[in-house]
């Protein structure tokens, strides 16, 4: 399922990781959906993404998945709420628009926010004032590698990308993009084991102009959470600490 992220003025919201909507603006790829979120969940079902970026700020998003074609959305006229909660704060998701939607339909997500970022902390999401769904926030990390003055050459050299592993059995999503004078792009990944290194294949990189290209890497560490096995709802949660470094790729 793709995906596409919301961001308001004040809303420290990742890439990546990020539900890619109908109506949702894309460059020429999309990046994949994250394991351990399902492949397909039924119509209805909510898919709760936590995902917190270092700056002490955790973005909540629930995409509901409709049966018309919409990647997310909610009826018009629903009455679906979501909020979210932890450690004594609470936060109301609201509805963000993302693209004209349908006749009954409209495109788009509940995103919200919470104070603080740390490993550990545990974030509820009630579904119409139900519990229904819970994650915790795994162990920030920081990427100590590429430093982001570096400059490689497809032809000579290797792109390693390194970091703290966490020593815990979490995924490690990675996807990149480039900014480039011919055109800017956004490509794949992949998942791996949370080893503290990554070496990107070179060849992920094509048609790059003489001068190179400003690239962008995204990682996420992912945990998946749990659905409350009381709720009447469907759906799947987990949450992510996510990180980026940037840096240029020359032929």
């Amino acid at each position: 399922m793709p995906w596409c992220v919301f961001r308001r003025a004040t809303l420290p919201v990742f890439a990546l990781a990020s539900l890619v909507f109908m109506g949702c603006q894309k460059e020429q790829e999309t990046t994949p959906t994250p394991d351990p979120i399902p492949a397909t969940t039924e119509p209805g079902s909510a898919i709760v993404d936590i995902k917190a970026d270092g700056s002490g700020i955790t973005v909540i998003q629930v995409c509901i998945e409709e049966p018309n074609g919409l990647a997310c959305g909610r009826k018009k006229g629903s009455d679906d709420a979501f909020e979210a909660s932890s450690e004594g704060e609470t936060a109301p998701l609201s509805f963000q628009l993302a693209g004209a939607g349908s006749e009954a339909y409209e495109a788009g997500a509940f995103v919200g926010e919470l104070d603080g970022d740390a490993a550990g902390k545990v974030i509820a999401v009630a579904w119409n004032g139900e519990p229904a769904f819970e994650a915790t926030l795994p162990a920030p990390f920081e990427i100590t590698e590429p430093a982001s003055d570096a400059v490689f050459s497809l032809a000579t050299d290797t792109i390693t990308v390194k970091w703290a592993p966490s020593g815990e059995a979490d995924i490690l999503e990675w996807s990149y993009s480039g900014k480039c004078s011919n055109g800017n792009w956004t490509a794949p990944g992949g998942k791996e084991d949370d080893t503290g290194e990554l070496v990107m294949p070179s060849g992920g990189f094509s048609n790059l102009p003489p001068e190179g290209c400003s690239i962008t890497i995204e990682l996420g560490r992912r945990r998946k959470g749990t659905v409350d096995p009381a709720t009447k709802h469907e759906g799947f949660i987990s949450a992510a600490q996510v990180r980026t470094a940037t840096f240029t790729v020359k032929p």
